[in-house]
């Protein structure tokens, strides 16, 4: 049987983990790029994976008894700070979506104009283009 000190130290240890990648993909969202999202993305599943599993190994160790109250307290600490991340990070991709649709609606309603003039003869933007809001910040 595994020890369960080991394990718990291995639950502390992705946590902490899953919490900076979580801080990562917050930065990413707030940046003008998304270009890493997918690998944190990914790294983050591969994360939370790996708790699931460790936390069931533990309680099967443990017989679902918790052992070290204080380790366990941190963990649920950090693992509550992570989900709070978590739903701010989802907000965030859901705002971005938000643009892009808003932003496809306006392209869509602009080609579906007979008389659109994007840009004047010399390639500045039409005074049109210029009142028009894409999305709000």
């Amino acid at each position: 049987m595994e020890d369960k000190n080991t394990i718990l130290n291995e639950l502390l240890t992705d946590s902490k983990e899953l919490e900076q990648i979580l801080q990562r993909e917050r930065n990413v969202l707030l940046g003008p790029h998304t270009t890493n999202a997918g690998e944190i993305a990914v790294i983050k599943n591969e994360l939370i994976d790996s708790i699931e599993q460790r936390m069931n190994r533990y309680l099967q160790s443990s017989g679902g008894e918790v052992i070290n109250v204080a380790e366990v307290s941190r963990l649920t600490t950090i693992l509550n700070r992570c989900k709070e991340i978590n739903t701010d990070n989802n907000a965030l991709v859901n705002q971005r979506i938000n643009v892009v649709r808003q932003s496809i609606s306006i392209i869509q309603s602009a080609t579906n104009s007979d008389n659109l003039q994007l840009y004047t003869d010399q390639g500045k933007p039409s005074p049109s283009t210029l009142t028009r809001t894409l999305a709000d910040a």
